[in-house]
């Protein structure tokens, strides 16, 4: 292979590259410590919130227990700035985790915005423990 075809194919690898880390440059991604513990129903927000310090948009959202509900679902509310409802996490009774896609004018968020969190659910048999939420987008 002569050194200008090896420069060529360097050239096309190291631009494929920086494609890629442009790309991830672009990705947002958080998560938060709900609750520990067996879980609760709450009717305020739990925690402050998760703080947004760039422009973004959602695309999805996933709630993990470290132990599966029993006896029904547990449901997580997403909310941007404890006002704006977005949706719904669902993670079913048996299970450890739920996802949900997200969109729309709510999934959008500026720096100064945050996005809280209620259980609205848990299990009844056994209520779920060690709530995890993460959200997943990119910056705008």
């Amino acid at each position: 292979m002569s050194l200008q075809t090896r420069l060529e194919s360097l050239v096309a690898a190291i631009g494929a590259d920086v494609k890629q880390i442009g790309t991830l440059a672009r990705i947002y991604e958080t998560s938060a410590i709900i609750q520990s513990g067996a879980l609760l129903v709450n009717s305020d927000p739990l925690k402050p919130g998760v703080p947004v310090m760039r422009s973004c948009k959602i695309t999805e959202a996933r709630a993990i227990v470290k132990t599966a509900p029993t006896g029904q679902s547990i449901l997580v509310y997403v909310y941007k700035n404890n006002s704006n409802y977005i949706n719904t996490i669902t993670i079913a009774a048996g299970a450890t985790t739920g996802t949900i896609a997200l969109s729309g004018a709510n999934a959008s968020a500026v720096a100064g915005d945050r996005w809280t969190y209620y259980v609205a659910q848990v299990g009844t048999t056994y209520p779920g423990a060690d709530l995890v939420v993460g959200l997943l987008g990119e910056y705008t």
